[in-house]
C-alpha cells in the first residue's frame, strides 16, 4: 500500500507534519509520496489533481493530509473511495467558508488528529466531521502547527497506530 500525504495552504512537501507522516510510514514499509501542489492555492484544483493521482494508482492508497490537504484527501477519498484504505487528516480544513464543498461521506476508516488551540482551522469542524461519520477523533494540546517535538512525536504515534490497524 502506498501512502500519498498532501500539504496545506502555503506549505510545502517539506513541512515538519508532512515529513514526519512520511517518515513514519517509511518505518511501517510503505512508499510515501508527497504531493507538491506549491504552484496552487486553489483547494478545488489540488483536489482534482489529487482524485486524478488516486485514479491512477494500481493498488489501494492510504491517503494523509494536513490543512487544506486534508480537504483535498477527502474529496479525492470521496471521488475513489474503492482505491482508499483509509484517510488520517490534520487539522484538515473541513467546512471551511471559501471552499466549495460543504458536506462529507462517511470514508472509512478516517483518523483525525486536530490541536485544542488551532486558531486556523476550528477544532469544532473536526468533532462535527468525527460525530457525523463516525471518524475517531484526537484533540490534543497544539496549535494549526505541530511545532514542539512532543507534538509531532504524538502526532506520529498517532499515524503509527492507524496504519498498524489497517495492516492485515
Amino acid at each position: 500500500m502506498k501512502i500519498i500525504l498532501s500539504h496545506g495552504r502555503g506549505g510545502t512537501p517539506h513541512n515538519k507534519e508532512i515529513y514526519h507522516l512520511a517518515r513514519t510510514g517509511k518505518a511501517h514499509g510503505y512508499t510515501c509520496e508527497t504531493v507538491d501542489d506549491r504552484d496552487s492555492e486553489d483547494p478545488e484544483e489540488r483536489a482534482a489533481r489529487l482524485t486524478a493521482r488516486v485514479a491512477a494508482e494500481p493498488e489501494a492508497v492510504l491517503l494523509a493530509g494536513f490543512s487544506m490537504g486534508g480537504y483535498t484527501a477527502m474529496l479525492a477519498a470521496t471521488a475513489h473511495p474503492e482505491k482508499v484504505r483509509g484517510l488520517f487528516l490534520v487539522a484538515p480544513a473541513l467546512y471551511a467558508p471559501r471552499y466549495q464543498v460543504k458536506s462529507y461521506p462517511t470514508i472509512s476508516p478516517t483518523e483525525i488528529v486536530h490541536g485544542w488551540d488551532d486558531d486556523v482551522i476550528l477544532y469544532e469542524h473536526s468533532v462535527r466531521y468525527a460525530k457525523e461519520a463516525g471518524a475517531t477523533l484526537h484533540l490534543v494540546p497544539a496549535g494549526h502547527l505541530f511545532y514542539q517535538a512532543d507534538e509531532l512525536a504524538l502526532l506520529c504515534r498517532h499515524f503509527a497506530d492507524f496504519i498498524a490497524r489497517l495492516e492485515p
